[in-house]
């Protein structure tokens, strides 16, 4: 059994999952920046404490955290550390930014703007940086104009005064993409604050698909998701291998993101019905909704609905619904902790035979081979 001294971990990567199947015993210490100058004498103590086999270190991105000798020869290996600081020999992984500033653009340039800009954290780190300037980069190759901007604060009025100052001076209509969720929820209230229409005026794209941060805005945001759960079983299987004595990069790698979750902030429909249909099934479709519910949700006849919905969105009502439930299903077949059956019902569908059905048509496989492929390809 092992046991493992973690900090910072405001994301437990998904590493959870791979330490349960190994048999580990994990200990989690998590500490803030307001005591990061106290840690290092900390960190002694807690190895006294726990005498852990061997650690894991998020250091989200920064360049003032841990070196290998305060983990006193345990092997270790260091989650998003900043490229300055990464030692001789050091093992690292880390989230890369050019993937996910790709996919950002790619959802962004999909909606035919002339300009493009990104919002920076509110203070130098390594992975608002990359993501910045990887997106410049694309930005600029597809010939659209770039602009660029970095936060004052998250929370006070300045912040969002200067952000919303800033915003003004956009061409409209301008994709923005934020660096992540939190700066693009300021990003959506200086928007509105500023007298501009999310997603006609500015759309916005956010990094992490955080939930709660995400959905509790006035104009909900879409987000790059990011491969938690591929970053903490590739640091998983690295710790394994330096405990096993095995060789290990020590270069360490790169984990990609995942997908884009689409939400209102860049999702951009003329017909305010159809709108408004297309954020219903998003919230709703995997609760059961209906056709027939989506129908009176837009407050129109049902041929009528039909026509404005497929002319607006290019399918049928039906295969949004889908299309939500399908790519819910997916990501709770690639944890891997529920049963098929169990997945289908709590993707909205009637049946297991209507899920499986549903599931092949659109991603042709059937949920259960969906599962193995995924299994065999890690």
């Amino acid at each position: 059994m092992a046991s493992f001294c973690a900090g910072n971990l405001q994301q437990r990567f998904g590493f959870d999952g791979f330490a349960r199947a190994a048999g580990w015993l994990v200990h989690v210490i998590e500490y803030g920046e307001h005591v990061a100058d106290g840690l290092k004498p900390v960190t002694a103590e807690l190895f006294r404490f726990w005498n852990p086999d061997g650690c894991i270190a998020e250091c989200g991105g920064t360049d003032d955290m841990l070196s290998l000798a305060d983990f006193r020869s345990v092997p270790t290996v260091f989650l998003d550390r900043h490229p300055s600081t990464i030692e001789k020999g050091a093992v690292c992984v880390t989230h890369d930014s050019a993937a996910i500033a790709r996919l950002a653009a790619r959802e962004l340039l999909s909606l035919g703007f002339s300009a493009y800009a990104f919002v920076d954290w509110f203070r130098p780190v390594v992975w608002s940086d990359e993501r910045g300037d990887a997106f410049r980069r694309i930005v600029e190759g597809n010939g659209k104009r770039f602009f660029r901007h970095r936060m004052l604060s998250l929370s006070d009025s300045d912040g969002v005064d200067d952000l919303a100052r800033w915003l003004s001076t956009l061409p409209a209509p301008c994709g923005v993409f934020a660096v992540n969720d939190r700066a693009a929820d300021c990003v959506v209230s200086a928007a509105l604050k500023a007298g501009l229409e999310v997603p006609r005026d500015i759309a916005v794209i956010g990094v992490d698909n955080d939930v709660g941060q995400c959905e509790n805005v006035p104009v909900p945001v879409s987000s790059v998701a990011l491969d938690q759960d591929g970053a903490g079983r590739a640091a998983g299987r690295l710790l394994a291998s330096m405990m096993e004595g095995g060789r290990v990069r020590p270069d360490g790698i790169a984990v990609g993101a995942l997908e884009v979750v689409r939400r209102a902030s860049t999702r951009r429909f003329a017909d305010r019905r159809v709108a408004a249909a297309v954020e219903y099934i998003r919230k709703h479709a995997c609760k059961g909704a209906t056709v027939p519910d989506v129908v009176r949700e837009m407050g129109c006849s049902r041929a009528l609905a039909y026509l404005r919905f497929t002319e607006a969105v290019g399918h049928s009502i039906l295969e949004e619904i889908d299309s939500v439930r399908v790519a819910h299903a997916e990501r709770l077949l690639l944890d891997g902790t529920m049963t098929v059956d169990a997945v289908g019902a709590s993707s909205g569908y009637g049946s297991a035979s209507e899920f499986r059905r549903a599931f092949r048509r659109r991603v042709g496989l059937s949920p259960k081979a969906f599962s193995i492929a995924h299994r065999e390809g890690e």
